[in-house]
């Protein structure tokens, strides 16, 4: 269904779906309880964002376990599907309008928003929502910074004081999880990383993986040039950019793919899981999302000239198994210093047990 008629029939069902999400609520008795809500945009969004807030919803859930209510809230006064179709997955969209409205002033309520949606929130809240919010004595707004060129201004993140004095920040990539951070939002700041699996992931060797190479979705200027440098040096290898694909037909190209590259953050979910699955990864190295540790790594080319001028050699002297798998073990074991479900698991928990990274 195209957007536009896929919008007007989505507005259509609104009442309906505002009934069956009022229904799910009443099944959930929320009251007397802790709340937990991960604040998503209310229709299909599909975007390596959404699947790490569902993998913290997901660990938030085996964490609280029975201590709290996990909710997926979406967007303020805007519509909303009942739940996302383009990954397998068993979250349930409830709107925050009837969330907020089941909400008792003296409940413990944490409430999750992603760090680019801070000003619209804000904005599009109504008085009367600010209120509310404003009655619930122990409210706690964080931020969920999961990328620093998107984090709005510190007097934006300032503004959410008008609802609650317990602010704080989590953040997706080591390298901007630093005091100075900590100190221009003035709010405690813990390192969650983001993680897109629900569980470890298996590594798959040379001998079966296949001549494809995944190609992040992301547009740049040089992008065509090097993939067309790369068809040329390899006729025979497939290159599949990943648009308007199911995650799960993803995971499973993930794991079967030879090569990665990232025309995008660099360290991103097509950078480091590609590679924790046995893959060889390529991008260029930027500051704000790499730890300089990653420098080390040839693959990881200090400019978009140096990626254009040595991925190719870097490709032909990598194809052959004892090689491919010597680098991906160098690349493992760089990634798996800080990366694994089982560390994720604990941040999550130290979350929770506010034991933040910088408090």
């Amino acid at each position: 269904m195209k957007q536009p008629l896929r919008h007007a029939a989505l507005l259509l069902l609104q009442p309906f779906f505002q009934q069956i999400q009022r229904k799910r609520l009443q099944a959930i008795p929320i009251q007397g309880k802790r709340v937990v809500v991960m604040l998503v945009p209310g229709t299909d969004s599909i975007s390596g964002g959404i699947l790490s807030i569902y993998a913290f919803y997901l660990a938030t859930q085996k964490i609280l376990g029975k201590q709290a209510n996990v909710l997926l809230g979406t967007y303020p006064n805007k519509i909303t599907s009942l739940r996302y179709r383009w990954f397998r997955n068993e979250g349930q969209l409830i709107r925050f309008n009837l969330i907020l409205d089941a909400l008792e002033a003296d409940q413990e309520v944490c409430l999750h928003l992603l760090e680019y949606y801070v000003p619209y929130f804000l904005r599009e809240l109504t008085t009367e929502q600010k209120i509310k919010l404003q009655s619930i004595k122990r409210l706690h707004i964080n931020v969920m910074n999961q990328n620093i060129q998107l984090m709005p201004a510190p007097e934006v993140i300032s503004q959410l004081r008008q609802l609650t004095e317990c602010i704080t920040i989590t953040t997706a990539h080591i390298s901007y999880t630093t005091p100075a951070l900590r100190q221009l939002y003035a709010a405690p700041t813990h390192l969650l990383t983001a993680w897109f699996e629900q569980q470890e992931v298996e590594k798959v060797p040379y001998s079966q993986k296949e001549n494809v190479m995944i190609v992040s979705p992301d547009e740049h200027p040089d992008k065509h040039k090097v993939l067309d440098r790369i068809r040329q040096a390899f006729p025979s290898l497939k290159l599949i950019v990943i648009k308007n694909m199911k995650y799960d037909d993803f995971k499973v190209l993930e794991a079967k793919a030879k090569w990665a590259i990232s025309f995008g953050e660099g360290f991103d979910g097509y950078t480091v899981l590609p590679a924790l699955k046995g893959g060889v990864t390529f991008s260029v190295f930027n500051e704000d999302f790499f730890q300089l540790k990653y420098r080390a790594l040839p693959t990881f080319y200090p400019s978009y000239e140096a990626l254009y001028e040595n991925l190719v050699a870097d490709m032909q002297r990598l194809d052959n198994a004892p090689a491919y798998e010597t680098y991906n073990s160098e690349m493992c074991a760089l990634f798996q210093q800080e990366h694994s479900y089982e560390k994720y698991l604990q941040r999550v928990r130290e979350f929770y047990q506010q034991e933040y990274t910088l408090a």
